[in-house]
């Protein structure tokens, strides 16, 4: 189950004949790192995936740092473990990207 800190931002896949946007299943809430708990570091985290046409990841790529490498770092370790779904364009899958924000806060860990 994905979730709910982690939510999808609506792709820009409006590209005529998409009969199917990219999805990534399985975001489960990322750890929050001890340290960052400690010194009270909090933020949203942005990364963009590529789904490669295969259903593979391909790069992530960090869109908006939550102000704490640990916090990105962490982010990064969630995404890695889910699970990808090409796009695809008249029924050929096609390589995409989408952004997922992570949102780290002290309250939603308690």
């Amino acid at each position: 189950t994905a979730t709910q800190n982690s939510k999808e931002i609506i792709a820009d896949v409006k590209d005529k004949g998409v009969t199917m946007g990219a999805m990534v299943k399985n975001v489960f809430k990322p750890s929050y790192p001890s340290s960052c708990k400690r010194q009270g570091h909090e933020g949203t985290t942005v990364l963009e995936v590529t789904i490669l046409s295969k259903g593979k990841r391909g790069n992530i790529d960090i869109i908006q740092s939550a102000g704490c490498k640990s916090l990105d770092k962490a982010a990064i370790k969630a995404l890695k473990k889910a699970r990808y779904i090409p796009a695809k364009r008249l029924g050929v899958p096609f390589t995409t990207t989408k952004k997922i924000a992570f949102n780290f806060r002290l309250e939603d860990y308690q």
